[in-house]
């Protein structure tokens, strides 16, 4: 296919938090895996950065995001990650309301720092991205 953004790949829906660690007396690390996997789109799980990880630790964020593509991620990336996070921003008010007012303020505050890092998605690149990618990776 010459549209690389048609191809349904494996995707592992958990790659952000493993429940289960262990270690072996070999010093292996075996991860516990609940056989779980669809086809998708590559880069849907990535919205996460935003949501989650960016506010814990962006030099992490960052390198999650030069781990993956071994360097830059390309400007494809940024187009389809600004539709997942704008939707995950807006999306994620509606679900928290079944949990109550703390978890509604809670994916508010997340939305409008999605807002603020996208300039109300006139930008592609988020500004946490664009402000710290440069002090955490070299290409």
């Amino acid at each position: 296919m010459e549209n690389s953004l048609l191809i349904d790949i494996p995707q592992y829906k958990s790659w952000r938090k493993i429940e289960k660690i262990n270690y072996g007396w070999s010093d292996d690390i075996k991860f516990y895996d609940f056989n779980r996997w669809e086809c998708g789109d590559r880069y849907e799980e990535f919205y996460k950065l935003q949501s989650c990880d960016v506010d814990l630790s962006t030099a992490f964020s960052i390198g999650q995001l030069f781990g993956y593509f071994d360097g830059e991620p390309p400007l494809d990336f940024w187009r389809i990650q600004a539709v997942y996070v704008a939707h995950s921003a807006l999306f994620s008010i509606e679900w928290a309301a079944r949990f109550g007012e703390k978890e509604i303020a809670n994916m508010t505050r997340i939305c409008q720092n999605a807002f603020r890092d996208y300039d109300n998605f006139n930008l592609l690149i988020p500004k946490w991205y664009i402000e710290n990618k440069d002090k955490f990776m070299s290409s």
